[in-house]
């Protein structure tokens, strides 16, 4: 589990990753699973559901990318574009 704080909520909360893996050379990553466009920012007439998932994977996603990089890991967001 990654602790960051959810503005949303406005408390601390924890965030748990997909995946996080070893590779061959012991590199350790931790990997997101999300569909594109949850990985963009939403416009001002997109819907509200839309607004708080953003601000929510935001405060996660910088969390992660702190605790990867204090602990000598890579933070990747794996979508379907990944793929193409």
């Amino acid at each position: 589990k990654i602790p960051y704080f959810s503005r949303l909520k406005q408390r601390e909360s924890n965030y748990y990753p997909d995946y996080v893996i070893e590779n061959d050379k012991h590199e350790r990553i931790i990997i997101e699973v999300k569909p594109f466009n949850q990985t963009v920012k939403p416009d001002i007439v997109d819907s509200r559901w839309s607004k708080e998932t953003w601000i929510t994977n935001i405060d996660k996603w910088t969390a992660a990318r702190a605790f990867a990089d204090e602990h000598n890991m890579k933070f990747i967001i794996v979508t379907e574009k990944f793929f193409e």
